[in-house]
Order: C-alpha cells, then structure tokens, then sequence
C-alpha cells in the first residue's frame, strides 16, 4: 500500500492550493495492514496503554532530502516502552491525528518485529522512506 483515498485527496488538493500539507503527522504501528480506505480509526495498533503514536514533524528537520522520488526520516522514531506485549508489528501508516483521524500513508516492514513486555519499537534513522511512485510512457 502506499497512499489511501484520503492521502492522494490531500496530494491533490495541496497541488492546485486547496489545503496545505498537516504540519505534523502520527506514526502509528499495526499488527495488519491499513486498506486504501481505513480510517485512522481502524487501524489495528497495539491496545497497551503506554503505546502511543509518534508524532512527527513535516519539515527538514525530520526528513532527508528526496532522492529517487523518496524522503527518508532524519531522525530515530521511537515508540514507547511497551508495557504488555504488541504482538507481531508488521505495518506502519501516517495519520493526520494523535488517535484516530485520517490514514494519509501507510505500508509494511521489510521484517515484522515482535514487540513484547518492555520493549521499545524503534525506526532507526533513514529506515522509513515515504514518496510516491510515477511511472511514464514514451510513444
């Protein structure tokens, strides 16, 4: 998956100066993946009470320049401390909200990562990349 119905709506809108781009975003982690039409609502995130989802700025700062159509984080994203296991974390998304809200991007690990009891999910620097994909054709 990449951007969700409400992600290419916002590209969109951005691009003729309808809305702006969220100064900041959530990362959030599932055990299943988002669909091109999940809410932030339905994501299936950890129910541990120290999870949380990590917000994260908009700007150079937290993302490298593009290269390859891509932006890669600058920074380690870390994730609480889990309290109670999480289970077998496979996917990640971006939400426009600290809980709920709206999926703008979303996608898979490379590796799934078992998150048990007192144990910190981290994204290491230059490890999660966001972008979109364009293809041309030449006639």
């Amino acid at each position: 998956m990449s951007l969700t119905n409400f992600g290419v709506k916002l590209i969109s809108d951005m691009m003729v100066n309808i809305s702006p781009m969220p100064s900041v975003l959530y990362v959030a982690v599932m055990t299943r993946p988002a669909t091109f039409f999940t809410t932030g609502a339905q994501l299936l995130e950890p129910t541990d009470t120290a999870y949380e989802r990590v917000p994260i700025s908009m700007n150079d700062e937290w993302w490298d320049d593009a290269s390859n159509g891509q932006k890669t984080n600058a920074q380690d994203i870390m994730f609480p401390i889990a309290s109670m296991d999480w289970g077998l974390i496979s996917h990640f998304a971006m939400c426009d909200d600290s809980e709920g809200g709206n999926v703008v991007y979303g996608a898979h690990f490379r590796e799934a990562y078992y998150v048990g009891s007192n144990v910190r999910l981290s994204i290491l620097k230059g490890n999660m990349f966001f972008g979109i994909a364009t293809t041309e054709t030449v006639l």
